[in-house]
C-alpha cells in the first residue's frame, strides 16, 4: 500500500489534499498502525486542505499516538499548516486528558472545525480565522471548569459566525443523550 500511496500523492501535481482516517469497530487498529498512517500523511501537511480523524470505537493510546504526530515536526519543530481549511477530530470514547497543541498552534486558513472529545490547547492563532464550530465537550472536566474552558475558547473566536456546542452525558448508552 505505501506504494499506491505514493503513486497517488505523486499524480496529485501539488493540488491540496483531504486527509481521512476514520476508524470503526470493524478497523480499529493498534497505536502503531494509527501513528504509521498519520506519519506517512503528515510528510505532505503543507497541502491539506481537510483533516478528518474520527474514531468510534474505543482502542488504548490510540489518540496519543495519532494527535503526537501533529504536535511536531521534522526537527521538533511544528508542521506549518498553510492550506488548512478544514479540521475534524472526533472521538467519543476517548480517555486520555492530554491537551493537545497541533501545528505549532497555527493554522492561518483554517475556516471550519468539529472536535468531539479530543482535548486541544486553543491558541489564538490556530483558531483566529475560524468561522464554524462545532465543538462537543471531552468531559475531563465538569460543572463550572467545563464551561469556564468553553468561554476561554470562544474568546480566541473572532470570526465566529456558526457555532454548535455540546456537553454529552457521559455514561449513557445512547449518542443522542445531550444536555
Amino acid at each position: 500500500r505505501l506504494t499506491l500511496y505514493k503513486r497517488r500523492i505523486k499524480r496529485s501535481h501539488g493540488l491540496g489534499l483531504d486527509i481521512e482516517l476514520v476508524l470503526s469497530p470493524q478497523n480499529v487498529v493498534s497505536a502503531a498502525f494509527g501513528q504509521l498512517h498519520m506519519s506517512r500523511a503528515v510528510q505532505e501537511v503543507t497541502r491539506w486542505r481537510s483533516l478528518v480523524i474520527d474514531i468510534e470505537d474505543y482502542a488504548p493510546f490510540l489518540t496519543n499516538s495519532i494527535l503526537s504526530e501533529l504536535c511536531k515536526g521534522s526537527d521538533q519543530r511544528p508542521y506549518q499548516t498553510p492550506c488548512l481549511e478544514s479540521l475534524t477530530l472526533v472521538y467519543p470514547r476517548n480517555d486520555d486528558s492530554k491537551e493537545y497543541h497541533i501545528f505549532g498552534g497555527s493554522a492561518p486558513a483554517l475556516r471550519t472545525v468539529h472536535i468531539h472529545g479530543i482535548r486541544l490547547n486553543w491558541t489564538e492563532a490556530l483558531f483566529q480565522n475560524v468561522v464554524s464550530l462545532t465543538y462537543a465537550h471531552h468531559g475531563f472536566s465538569s460543572g463550572a471548569e467545563a464551561v469556564a474552558e468553553v468561554l476561554r475558547v470562544l474568546r480566541g473566536l473572532r470570526r465566529l459566525e456558526k457555532l454548535d456546542i455540546r456537553f454529552p452525558v457521559y455514561g449513557t448508552s445512547s449518542n443522542d443523550n445531550d444536555s
